[in-house]
């Protein structure tokens, strides 16, 4: 679900960061709602189970409005997504 300008790698445990350069809120949330949706959708077979899983993701934007470096991206990005982890879980938040 990204584009060849993307940027995805995982920053550590079970935690991925996706770059989407020249993309605003509403892109990076049109692109997290895909990701959810194809998660909802996957099961991982394990041992004659079926196991379902979920994701949360916490979005951040850099703007002209909001200049802000990529540790300070990551870090609003990070406290967004605990916000989604606490909220319920399998959803997206944009920190405001």
């Amino acid at each position: 679900h990204i584009r060849k300008s993307d940027l995805v790698g995982r920053l550590g445990g079970e935690e991925f960061a996706a770059l989407l350069p020249e993309t605003e809120s509403k892109g990076a949330v049109y692109v997290a709602k895909k990701i959810i949706n194809s998660v909802n959708k996957s099961v991982v077979n394990f041992s004659d189970k079926t196991i379902s899983y979920s994701v949360s993701i916490g979005i951040s934007v850099r703007s002209e409005n909001n200049p802000i470096g990529i540790d300070e991206l990551i870090s609003q990005a990070d406290k967004a997504l605990y916000s989604a982890k606490k909220t319920g879980k399998n959803k997206l938040v944009l920190f405001s």
